[in-house]
């Protein structure tokens, strides 16, 4: 689970991070998949822009976003990013997502517009996982929704057919004064053959 910051007051300069993905698991611990960015301007309106640059040039959307701490930099000579803290509760919607960045409104009225799913995963008729998950309305609903049900099963070990071969991936990183950051990803075994011979591998 994600620890929370207190309810920020925003002004341009502050961390945002865009939610494209959330799921609460039955423990109700959180995830996200998410983007960081910077605001830009906020106007007097509650309206607020952000980033600066393009994102996904979505156009209209519906994002959710809150704020965040920074806990450094990773740097780099092609993909350089900023590693993620504590986060705000939800603070509001984006609802544009442009070419020149983002904005929307400091106002959760427009969430209503994201996708809700409910997942469970069974073992002889026995849930042992269940998943609230908002997904991000946008053009590109349909892939964010793939991504979410396959970041789930890789995590949390969906169910799999008989393999042959299972690669179970933990990592795990620890930082001075903060809760360790977690990976686990489940890989099941693909096929290939070769005349009589088949070859697998995960």
């Amino acid at each position: 689970a994600t620890n929370k910051v207190v309810k920020p007051v925003l002004k341009a300069g502050l961390p945002i991070v865009v939610d494209l993905v959330d799921w609460t698991d039955e423990k109700g611990e959180m995830s996200t998949i998410s983007a960081l960015g910077t605001i830009t301007y906020i106007d007097e309106k509650g309206r607020i822009y952000a980033f600066g640059h393009p994102f996904l040039d979505s156009r209209n959307v519906s994002y959710s976003f809150r704020t965040a701490e920074v806990l450094g930099t990773v740097y780099s000579e092609l993909n350089s990013f900023k590693l993620t803290g504590k986060t705000s509760e939800v603070l509001g919607a984006i609802t544009f997502d442009g070419s020149h960045g983002i904005s929307g409104s400091i106002s959760t009225e427009k969430l209503k517009n994201r996708h809700h799913f409910k997942l469970e995963f069974k073992s002889e008729n026995k849930s042992f996982h269940e998943f609230d998950i908002n997904v991000a309305d946008s053009i590109l609903t349909p892939l964010l929704a793939q991504a979410a049900f396959g970041m789930i099963g890789q995590t949390y070990g969906a169910p799999l057919p008989q393999e042959t071969s299972v690669t179970l991936i933990d990592s795990k990183v620890e930082l001075e004064n903060y809760q360790p950051l977690v990976w686990k990803e489940l890989f099941s075994s693909s096929s290939t053959r070769f005349g009589a011979q088949t070859l697998h591998t995960s």
